[in-house]
């Protein structure tokens, strides 16, 4: 990161303090005048090398990533979203009173301290007691080996609720900046698998997915396909493609480690192919040496990432995620078409105007405008799951078959699951019920 970067932040905030004064008088028309008076120059110092506190330390390589001391690359965001929140940090006024022989009164501990080293200096900063009457605090400040005590003030909005007549002196926000003070190396590490540069677009090939759940699959992105190839009648649903490869770019997981520990009990792998026939293997296991949840790592890279069940679920995908399970997606589709409940079969015509009109055609029964509405909605919803298995044919029980545009299907009910098989291509739409079927299955209740 460049010294346009980090050290903006450090300048416009923390380092660069500015004092306020409050005038005298009316505290209901207390002013706070702004005088220019810069504490240290940052400009003298040079770039930011390192940055150090009780828990971690950072420091700048050579290609300017800042990483911690098992050489783990920091995430620039959080870093500079650390350097933000101290940004908030101002100095009231210094104090004189305080030195050598009096300094354990304000500064009782020494842990909660942040240290800078630039490239022609340092500075460290080290919090004492708040104040007993306001919600300010004492900071120690030493650049190179000059010491200056200051009260200051933390402008961070207050996270707490509490009773006004305590908000003067309510200590939410001193203890928000002893949390920022006390922040530990997995705060400040990159878990985004590809870095702060990311993954484009154009270098992803397609992604190959094994598991213990599914068959395994391949998403290729540069066609658009997948393979295994979904029905001819399905096809590949473009809005789940992008999805899925917007997540395959951002692979992340919530932390990430030097890799020192073996790792088990693997579940997935996940394979993504570059167009230049480069290719990462990640495998994911539920085991990092003694501890238990979800770990991914390449094998060639030094890194172990870990996952939470959101990072996770790109390892337990489906191909099926990424086909169109929609049967009809288009109402002009249902126009007309066949409905055979044994050997009563009856052709409807479908309207879907601004007012839904259901009418037989060749027939004098009335047709039921309210259950062929719901199947309407039905064709046009997105199943869960597609079943290759004719056996559910065997096992469900037939309701009624139809005919739409020369396909054929069976509507068959199956025990928690409403399946519409297609008999030309040999499969079946699969819809999950809860307690009662989307729609009705009887002759009667179609028509009058």
């Amino acid at each position: 990161m460049k010294k346009n970067g980090i050290l903006f932040l450090i300048l416009v905030g923390l380092l660069t303090f500015t004092y306020f004064f409050q005038e005298l008088g009316d505290i209901k028309k207390v002013e706070e005048t702004k005088v220019n008076q810069n504490i240290v120059n940052t400009e003298l110092m040079g770039d930011l090398i390192e940055l150090k506190n009780s828990h971690v330390t950072l420091k700048r390589d050579k290609n300017k990533v800042f990483r911690t001391e098992k050489n783990h690359p920091v995430d620039p965001r959080k870093l500079s979203a650390f350097l933000e929140a101290l940004s908030d940090l101002r100095v009231k006024e210094t104090i004189d009173e305080i030195n050598s022989s009096n300094e354990k009164d304000f500064f009782p501990s020494e842990n909660n301290f942040l240290e800078f080293r630039f490239q022609r200096g340092k500075m460290k900063f080290i919090l004492g007691n708040k104040l007993a009457f306001n919600q300010n605090f004492y900071v120690k400040i030493i650049e190179n080996k000059k010491v200056k005590y200051v009260i200051a003030e933390n402008l961070t909005a207050a996270q707490t609720a509490y009773r006004q007549e305590e908000a003067h002196n309510n200590d939410s926000r001193y203890n928000k900046f002893i949390q920022l003070l006390n922040w530990q190396a997995k705060q400040f590490r990159e878990a985004r698998v590809f870095g702060q540069q990311g993954l484009a677009k154009s270098e992803l090939k397609a992604i190959e997915i094994k598991n213990n759940r599914n068959i395994p699959f391949q998403i290729r992105f540069n066609e658009g396909s997948t393979f295994p190839e979904p029905p001819k009648s399905v096809g590949i649903y473009s809005t789940m493609l992008n999805i899925f490869l917007e997540k395959a770019l951002k692979l992340h997981g919530f932390d990430s480690y030097v890799r020192e520990e073996e790792l088990s009990d693997e579940v997935s792998t996940l394979m993504y192919i570059l167009n230049d026939n480069r290719y990462y293997k990640f495998t994911l296991f539920k085991k990092y040496g003694n501890r238990e949840g979800y770990f991914f790592a390449d094998e060639k890279m030094k890194v172990v990432f870990e996952a939470g069940k959101r990072q996770a679920e790109l390892f337990f995908a489906h191909v099926q995620e990424v086909w169109d399970l929609i049967p009809y997606r288009n109402q002009e589709d249902l126009s007309l078409i066949n409905i055979g409940f044994g050997s009563e079969e009856r052709q409807v015509a479908l309207s879907f105007g601004n007012t839904f009109k259901a009418k037989t055609v060749g027939s004098k029964d009335e047709a039921v405008n309210k259950s062929f509405f719901h199947l309407s909605e039905l064709l046009g919803k997105r199943a869960d799951y597609l079943i290759f298995d004719s056996k559910v044919r065997q096992q469900s029980r037939k309701a009624f078959q139809l005919t739409i545009q020369q396909n054929k299907y069976q509507v068959l009910l199956a025990k928690g699951e409403l399946v519409l098989w297609n008999e030309l291509e040999n499969f079946g739409y699969v819809w999950k019920v809860a307690e009662k079927y989307p729609i009705v299955v009887n002759f009667e209740s179609y028509f009058l």
